[in-house]
């Protein structure tokens, strides 16, 4: 978040600007069922949302927000597109499936990411201490 004073300001997504559609946004709230009961609207200050855990981090502007959004894509660029890939679709499918489903579903992902060259050349990095180079 960007603002005035330890990220106290009020600073929103631009969504719809370039043409797409603002997302919904929230807080879910889950039914005893497991399923999604519906988005409740939280209207609160950066300082606040960090202080409560809402958000990880605030910036001060607009320009330390962007610094921190780049750092943020090129820590997520260098690692594993097979990982990037699973961690989105694991996000997708929780976002529309019971709590029990989604931990099922990851655990059978997870064990199929075993395979993966990926996991190889994470390991054998770590080992040698490098950096990994994964494939696109």
């Amino acid at each position: 978040m960007a603002g005035r004073g330890a990220g106290a300001g009020r600073h929103r997504a631009s969504a719809g600007r370039a043409g797409d559609a603002p997302a919904p946004t929230g807080v879910p709230v889950e039914r005893e069922d497991g399923a999604t009961k519906g988005l409740y609207r939280l209207v609160i200050d950066g300082a606040e949302a960090a202080r409560i855990g809402l958000v990880n981090r605030t910036y001060e502007s607009q320009e330390a927000l962007l610094a921190g959004v780049m750092a943020i894509a090129a820590d997520i660029a260098a690692k594993s597109p097979v990982a990037i890939r699973g961690t989105k679709e694991m996000i997708r499918y929780m976002r529309d499936h019971r709590v029990d489903d989604g931990l099922e579903y990851i655990a059978t992902w997870n064990a199929a990411m075993l395979q993966s060259e990926d996991l190889r050349l994470a390991m054998t990095a770590h080992m040698t201490k490098q950096k990994p180079e994964f494939a696109d």
